[in-house]
């Protein structure tokens, strides 16, 4: 099928599987899986967090482990009157952080509709309703997560749409100090000897936070520091496969194939032990790749666009340790700027598109649970089960990964041998 086709019978798939979980939220009350099973906890990533900015113990009682420009931003879109109680009861009265988090989210839409427009035209429509209204910004959304917000500011840092330096370090900055698993983002400059970008983005990130912390008055470098252990340290048990469907990566995932779900029973215990061999196999071989892919960038950074370099930084994050269902679109917005061309490319990119399908499939019942919907606003009898999703989506963004690395370290090869044809490929590194 030739690439428009393709794309946009993707891109509709996705639409339908939107259209679905709006038919199911009308009809039955809740947003079906592979929403967050949890019908009561609509928006609660962004109101629990916003309850904590305006207490004293964000970093000592509740142990954050993010910047203080997080807490500044929700108190600035919020009504402050609102939460003299609970967050739950914040979010039924503070009308104004919904309303700037659906704001953010058609600022996300708009930009990435002109970001692919510019890239290219022929594929932005596709690629926006992807990545727009694909299952990790969806998933966001309804979660109320600080990332629809975080994508802003990374786009502008590593887009098309900005071109003076101090504009892109200040975007960087800001969406480093959202979420600071993206400091990976700005290594890759490393690889392009671009040392002034680096150093620009290094300096306006700690910027940023001096800022914020001293406007917020807490969240110390030590404080975050002793939290960020604390919390790498803690076990978190699997206690429903609502974590897995939570999950972007397979490190939650392994603990539910070791757990009490009865996922033997449904795929066969012969398949959890493959698994259980196979994923840390497929996991480092990725990761591997990936290293050798920002080798070969080194040799040859010339030979490489540069969005894709940071795509793999955020991916080998991301496949290392768990960050959510929901920061996959950081991935994906740097994926989809791709062109549709050669054999990795485009593997990758049909895996991104088959990660955006907003829908699951069952393997089998697991067992029906009662819950109080708010976004139908009744009690409802939520079938849960286990599903295909969270078994397959993080190995997608695995061999995603695994495809650009190869594309990247096969351009790379071509320009070394092309640059030098008669000397040993790996002393050019001129």
């Amino acid at each position: 099928m030739p690439r428009n086709r393709l794309e946009h019978a993707l891109a509709a798939l996705i639409l339908t599987g939107v259209a679905y979980a709006a038919w199911h939220l009308a009809s039955a009350g809740f947003l079906p899986v592979p929403f967050f099973v949890d019908n009561a906890d609509t928006y609660m990533d962004w109101f629990n967090t916003a309850w904590w900015s305006r207490d004293r113990g964000t970093y000592d009682v509740w142990r954050s482990i993010y910047p203080p420009l997080s807490f500044l931003f929700l108190r600035m879109f919020g009504i402050d009157r609102c939460y003299a109680g609970d967050a739950l009861a914040a979010r039924d009265c503070d009308g104004l952080g919904v309303a700037a988090l659906w704001a953010f989210w058609l600022i996300d839409l708009w930009l990435i509709a002109r970001i692919y427009a510019r890239t290219d035209r022929a594929t932005a429509l596709p690629r926006t309703i992807a990545l727009g209204f694909g299952l990790p910004m969806l998933f966001g959304l309804e979660r109320g997560n600080l990332a629809i917000v975080c994508l802003a500011p990374f786009m502008l840092a590593f887009g098309p749409l900005v071109r003076a330096a101090w504009q892109r370090w200040l975007a960087a900055a800001v969406a480093i100090n959202f979420k600071p698993y993206l400091i990976v983002a700005i290594m890759p400059a490393l690889l392009r000897r671009k040392w002034r970008w680096f150093e620009g983005a290094l300096i306006a990130t700690a910027i940023v936070y001096a800022i914020s912390w001293g406007l917020f008055g807490r969240g110390t470098p030590a404080e975050i520091a002793t939290n960020s252990i604390l919390f790498a340290q803690a076990i978190k048990p699997v206690v429903a496969w609502k974590d897995a469907l939570a999950g972007g990566s397979y490190n939650v995932l392994a603990s539910v194939l070791a757990g009490p779900l009865p996922v033997s029973s449904a795929i066969g215990s012969d398949a959890v032990a493959r698994a259980a061999v196979a994923i840390p196999v497929a996991i480092h071989t990725a990761q591997a790749l990936i290293a050798l892919a920002a080798l070969m960038a080194w040799l040859r950074p010339g030979a490489i666009p540069a969005h894709r370099m940071t795509a793999l930084a955020i991916a080998f994050a991301l496949i290392t340790n768990e960050a959510g269902l929901y920061a996959l679109i950081f991935f994906l917005y740097l994926l989809f700027l791709e062109r549709w061309s050669g054999i990795g490319r485009i593997v990758a990119l049909v895996c991104g598109y088959l990660i955006c399908l907003p829908f699951d499939l069952w393997i089998t019942p697991l067992y029906p649970i009662v819950q109080q919907s708010w976004l139908g606003g009744a009690a409802v009898t939520v079938d849960d089960a286990l599903t295909l999703g969270p078994l397959v989506r993080p190995g997608l963004v695995i061999v995603a990964s695994i495809a650009l690395s190869l594309s990247t370290i096969a351009a790379a090869w071509r320009a070394l041998i092309a640059d030098r044809p008669h000397r040993l490929p790996m002393l050019a590194l001129a």
